[in-house]
């Protein structure tokens, strides 16, 4: 458990790392979250996906938790929420293209 939280927690830092450098380059970007994915290590059928909100959020409360949930369900994929923080996700690796399409459709609208 403990390599898992230390994976996560360097994949939010990755991802909020990215983010500023996305932003740094486009202005739209800043009104958008940001969300990765990586294989887990010690297990190659699942991965781990976390998002950060966009820079311009208005609140700090996350919506991204909920619209992992709703694209999770809209497509069937198989997930685990297994984290204090519902932006982190373990998503079986085969469900991850239909889980970001979902996604992008869900926050884009």
């Amino acid at each position: 458990k403990q390599w898992y939280q230390r994976r996560v927690r360097g994949l939010q830092r990755l991802c909020r790392y990215l983010r500023e450098a996305y932003c740094a380059i486009s202005k739209k970007a800043a009104a958008l979250p940001f969300v990765i994915a990586a294989p887990l290590h010690l297990d190659p059928d699942y991965s781990c996906v976390v998002g950060v909100p966009a820079l311009m959020t208005e609140s700090n409360k996350s919506y991204l938790g909920r619209a992992f949930s709703q694209a999770a369900d809209k497509v069937n994929a198989t997930v685990v929420f297994d984290d204090f923080d519902s932006a982190v996700i373990q998503i079986k690796t085969e469900d991850k293209a239909k889980f970001f399409d979902a996604l992008t459709v869900l926050l884009m609208t």
